[in-house]
């Protein structure tokens, strides 16, 4: 079931049988997720999105030549696909963008907006091409960059995503999840504390107790044979996603680095950080 959020934040879904469930929300690529356990009667829960931080539409840079050419009409179009996208109308969210494409097909705002879309539902490529597209439609745009090292990365193209990530970084410091996205790309080239480095550099910029930092700096600190600071890490991320996948996994290999015989608890596994779905940012 998918609902959108009322202006102040809030939510209801009506007639939820009783069982477990996973509570998902998304904002762009920012994402949190948490399980409930939904009895007879009224269930509450809350959820708090990794903050964007005070960057403003162009994630950390003035805004932009490039943005203010854009025709009144095409950004309209993009802010309804805006808002249908943040309520999971999908198909809607890319007939208005490819509106305002059409009528302004370097409008790079939403060319990052389609490739986040296409990213989501798993078209690596396609999410490319338009990142790149955004890119070189408004250099200036620091979450263009952003999002295609994030694509770039879940292409297994470590290098180049490293590469179009520090240039964004110089762009727009300020944008915590572009560092994020670097920890990601460093931790599979096995640069381990460079990885540890950028992580927490997200943390300090933005938000720090973003489950997914905490699993980037847990194999981290295996690969640079810190098992004690990777335990205290590993750990952390099962208390924030106990449900999850990698959850699963995590608690296997916590129970391994208990017994050193296994040096299978040494090894950073792509699997687990090699692609998730949050945060490159918002969709603003």
């Amino acid at each position: 079931m998918t609902v959108p959020e009322s202006p102040d934040g809030s939510f209801e879904l009506q007639g939820v049988p009783a069982g477990e469930y996973e509570v998902v929300a998304q904002s762009g690529l920012a994402e949190t997720r948490t399980s409930i356990s939904v009895t007879a009667g009224a269930n509450f829960i809350t959820l708090t999105l990794p903050s964007t931080g005070t960057t403003g539409v162009n994630a950390g840079s003035m805004v932009s030549a490039a943005q203010l050419a854009v025709p009144r009409k095409a950004r309209h179009e993009y802010e309804k696909a805006e808002n249908a996208a943040q309520k999971g109308r999908w198909a809607e969210a890319n007939q208005r963008l490819q509106r305002a494409l059409a009528i302004w097909p370097k409008f790079a705002e939403a060319l990052v907006l389609r490739a986040i879309i296409e990213r989501n539902q798993h078209s690596s490529e396609q999410a490319i091409t338009d990142a790149e597209k955004a890119v070189d439609s408004d250099p200036a745009y620091g979450k263009a960059y952003v999002v295609l090292g994030a694509v770039y990365t879940d292409a297994n193209r470590w290098d180049d995503a490293v590469r179009v990530l520090d240039h964004g970084l110089r762009i727009a410091p300020d944008y915590w999840q572009g560092y994020y996205e670097m920890s990601r790309a460093l931790l599979l080239k096995k640069e381990f504390a460079g990885a540890l480095q950028q992580a927490q550099k997200a943390s300090d910029v933005g938000h720090s107790n973003f489950a997914m930092l905490h699993l980037i700096k847990g194999y981290a600190y295996l690969g640079l044979s810190n098992q004690s600071a990777a335990r205290t890490e590993l750990e952390t991320y099962v208390k924030l996603e106990p449900k999850s996948d990698a959850a699963l996994r995590v608690r296997t290999m916590l129970g391994r680095m208990s017994h050193p015989a296994t040096d299978d608890a040494n090894k950073s596994p792509a699997s687990l950080a090699g692609k998730t779905s949050p945060p490159a940012g918002d969709t603003h």
